[in-house]
């Protein structure tokens, strides 16, 4: 028998309780029992009689009130169930056991619905702890979908929900974990993968996750040392397994590039690292189908797009703009009176700001927007195109061992709640919109918002990916004469909007309507600017 189907009643039981019933017609668990034996077949008068004596007998069983309701729902549809199940609560306000059961009901169709009504529950009989732990199971339901698809933020405020009530659960402080782990927060990370431990020592999901951390530290050493200990145990499970070599593979390939990334930043040139690259394991190369087959749809709603959108001018070449690009690219707010300081401190050699600060941050990435001038764009969409691409990151980044410059990432992250490529199909569906489809759209504003779109969407590297996509699509721009897209605080929000619009229902009207107020924005910056002095040699003072 299939494990899904509904076992055929059981003539014997239903004997004995009718039977039983005979002798203590009160027995309202008897009655329910004769229910649930009697529900297996069709619908019919003992049945509906078995029904109404269990709901006479057992008023507060909310189990009664969903079997009553399941075979509403066989005999008349989900609405009449839902409806009925409604009415006979209003009916009822006393009783917490058919509200019980709504919710149950809800919480199959609409999750976040039936949360709401737990909590009316709850106000209304605080002490029932039913509703208190049919709350908490309906809410680690919720954050385990979540973060089963990637959306960490939602998944963590599911989890959250229920830390205070669940803190001796160590799937739950795993969980919890995990999130923040893909919200980029290893340290209070760990704090709960060590709970997790605490309480099961034999978890090896937490196990696993734990000697990630040191991944996320740019400790690829100890982080594979961790997880090949994991991977001794005869007892793994298969998928456990699976997933832990694969973590293995990518971070020994992360090591291998390392320092090929950084010899192509001393000397500006690609050959080693596309050498390198053309050795990866080819387990890593395969593209992920479901991403492959979103983005091509992307590219052929683009092809055919009519009329092309149309943006304003490319504005005069002025010597601000680049450094106001690298200041949104940082997320750095400035204004307009300290901007020729600014600029004036950026560019003497003489200010040696820390690696994690703010200046230099905005200095290597000033120095970048200006190299890039005398690049060709086209060079991302060649047989090296994932080596630039892994360049021009590491350059936006420097080189911080702790933000992976150039490194594609080996844990799962986020960009707000979209479904992003998981990390072993990284590589080969980089390579696949790069050389497959990009050089499928004519260069303009649709080939500019399908490499941002697609680069984001990807988030292919640890950190960076908003800085990346931002970046080739400015340098998209200038190749066909378009404006310079300076995407600074006010922007992002609506950007991040348009840009999800386009992903998940194909609709780029808002996210070009929003490029073209963030070029008329620029203008208005530059006009702004006009003026102040910008050094001219900059780029020549920071060698790379």
């Amino acid at each position: 028998m299939n494990a899904r189907q509904t076992p055929p009643i059981d003539s014997q039981a239903v004997q004995r309780l009718r039977d039983r019933l005979r002798l203590r017609p009160d027995d309202g668990r008897a009655w329910l029992e004769l229910a649930r034996n009697l529900s297996r077949g069709a619908p019919g008068q003992e049945l509906f009689h078995a029904i109404e004596q269990s709901i006479r007998s057992l008023p507060e069983n909310d189990e009664v009130w969903s079997l009553a309701a399941a075979v509403q729902e066989r005999i008349r549809g989900p609405e009449a169930a839902r409806q009925w199940l409604e009415h006979t609560a209003e009916q009822n306000p006393g009783l917490a056991a058919p509200q019980l059961a709504l919710a149950r009901l809800e919480s199959a169709r609409n999750p976040e619905k039936a949360v709401d009504r737990y909590r009316g529950i709850l106000a209304k009989f605080p002490t029932d702890t039913r509703a208190k732990s049919q709350l908490e199971d309906l809410q680690i339901r919720l954050g385990d979908a979540h973060r089963e698809a990637g959306h960490w933020r939602t998944a963590l405020a599911a989890y959250r929900e229920v830390e205070s009530a669940r803190a001796h659960d160590p799937a739950v402080m795993n969980n919890i974990g995990c999130c923040l782990m893909g919200l980029e927060s290893p340290d209070e990370a760990e704090g709960y993968f060590g709970r997790a431990l605490a309480l099961d020592p034999r978890l090896v999901q937490a196990r696993l996750n734990a000697g990630l951390i040191h991944a996320y530290r740019g400790d690829n050493a100890a982080a594979i040392s961790a997880i090949e200990q994991i991977l001794e145990k005869p007892d793994l499970h298969s998928a456990l397994r699976k997933s832990a070599r694969t973590l293995v593979d990518i971070m020994t390939e992360q090591q291998r590039l390392a320092p090929v990334i950084s010899r192509s930043l001393e000397s500006g040139c690609v050959d080693e690292l596309q050498s390198a690259l053309e050795s990866a394991p080819e387990r890593l190369l395969q593209p992920d189908p479901a991403f492959m087959e979103k983005l091509s749809s992307l590219a052929g709603q683009l092809r055919e797009l009519s009329p092309v959108p149309e943006l304003p001018p490319r504005c005069e070449e002025a010597a601000a703009l680049p450094l106001i690009e690298a200041l949104a690219l940082c997320k750095v707010e400035w204004r307009v009176e300290e901007f020729g300081a600014l600029a004036e401190r950026l560019a003497d050699p003489e200010n040696r700001f820390a690696p994690d600060s703010r200046e230099h941050a905005v200095r290597i990435a000033w120095k970048a927007c200006l190299d890039r001038r005398d690049q060709d764009v086209t060079q991302l969409q060649g047989a090296a195109g994932e080596a630039w691409l892994r360049y021009w990151h590491a350059r936006l980044l420097g080189m911080t061992p702790d933000k992976h410059p150039g490194q594609f990432k080996a844990v799962a992250n986020t960009a707000q709640d979209l479904t992003l490529t998981p990390p072993e199909f990284v590589p080969g569906t980089v390579r696949s919109t790069l050389v497959d489809l990009r050089p499928t759209l004519p260069d303009g504003v649709c080939s500019a918002a399908f490499q941002y779109l697609s680069l984001i969407a990807i988030h292919g590297f640890s950190d960076g990916n908003g800085r990346i996509a931002q970046f080739v699509l400015n340098w998209e721009a200038e190749r066909a004469g378009l404006p310079t897209f300076v995407i600074d605080q006010e922007m992002r929000q609506p950007i991040s909007r348009s840009k999800d619009q386009a992903w998940l229902h194909g609709d780029f009207g808002p996210l070009f309507t929003d490029l073209a107020r963030t070029a008329v924005r620029t203008e208005q910056f530059l006009e702004q600017l006009r003026g102040i002095p910008v050094p001219p040699d900059f780029s020549t003072k920071f060698p790379l």
